[in-house]
């Protein structure tokens, strides 16, 4: 799968970390667009997408483990990665199968890891 396209949805209500998790992202050469609550992560899910990175806790009626879930049922192969300050433990109930899950604060490194596997491995799955 080409970094160039489709984007990567990005959501994130931190205006600082926003900015920085999608400039490390559009450094590596990946296209992002950005959403900061979950109604406007989901109008954005009208278009498929390489990957899904969302915070867990966000502003408005649905939190990041719903708007995964919504982006599974629109898109069942979207690979996701969850960032959260808080709400590990409940990754394996609530996650996404096939999700990677980061710790605030995460390097650019190690975001970029989790969403170069997260990607690779559903490249790999549907190139068998």
């Amino acid at each position: 799968m080409s970094k160039a396209s489709p984007p990567l949805l990005l959501v994130e209500d931190g205006p600082l970390t926003l900015v920085s998790t999608q400039a490390a992202l559009e450094h590596e050469g990946y296209k992002v667009v950005a959403a900061r609550h979950s109604a406007s992560a989901l109008d954005a899910l009208d278009q498929p997408y390489c990957g899904l990175i969302t915070d867990i806790r966000l502003p408005g009626p649905l939190d990041g483990w719903d708007i995964a879930r919504e982006a599974r049922a629109r898109w069942p192969d979207i690979p996701v990665v969850y960032v959260t300050g808080e709400g590990e433990e409940d990754w394996p109930e609530k996650g996404v199968p096939g999700s990677l899950i980061l710790q605030k604060p995460y390097s650019a490194g190690k975001l970029l890891a989790a969403v170069g596997q997260v990607i690779h491995e559903e490249t790999a799955t549907h190139h068998r």
